[in-house]
């Protein structure tokens, strides 16, 4: 007769696409880290958690935070945590050469949230393997353009910037143009 193992963790539940969980608490929007800021942390889409990225020129892109695959084999992200691993979306399929600020902004994340990760229960998500099975023509992409419109730091995105399933914001009256000045 086997005896259960009470030391063996607890399979995690795997959450449901735009359930919100613990990463978007461990990196608050607006969050900057080197030459980065956290634009979004979006709620889980197809087994794992995209989470939107500035650049200090403005460019945006997307790193999808999936649960490890510890297994020989696994395809591995650009960086890796205890739980997680960090993939860059840039619909190469892993053969498109990585920008190199990009891929640093990985590496770093992956940094901020090493010490973190254990503060918050883990997400429940799919490994990359398991997405690819699961989602074989995922639309996994979270952006709708890959540069933000220029704008102050502390000032917020649109949804509709990061979101291209959103409702559309109703439009603002156009602000008068300041007078042009000579110097």
């Amino acid at each position: 007769m086997a005896v259960a193992d009470s030391s063996a963790p607890a399979p995690l539940e795997r959450l449901d696409d735009g359930v919100p969980h613990g990463l978007q608490e461990l990196l608050p929007e607006g969050l900057r880290f080197g030459r980065w800021r956290v634009v979004s942390v979006l709620p889980v889409k197809l087994g794992a958690v995209p989470v939107v990225l500035e650049s200090r020129h403005g460019e945006r892109f997307q790193v999808d935070v999936l649960r490890r695959d510890r297994s020989a084999r696994a395809r591995r992200g650009l960086s890796e945590t205890r739980g997680y691993s960090l993939f860059l979306v840039n619909r190469g399929q892993g053969d498109t050469p990585t920008q190199e600020d990009h891929g640093l902004a990985v590496l770093w994340l992956a940094a901020l949230l090493r010490p973190r990760e254990h503060a918050q229960a883990s997400v429940a998500l799919l490994t990359q393997r398991e997405r690819t099975q699961r989602f074989p023509r995922g639309k996994f992409n979270a952006l709708v353009t890959d540069v933000a419109p220029r704008r102050g730091p502390d000032e917020p995105s649109t949804q509709a910037e990061i979101d291209p399933h959103a409702e559309p914001a109703p439009e603002a009256p156009a602000a008068p143009a300041p007078p042009s000045q000579t110097i």
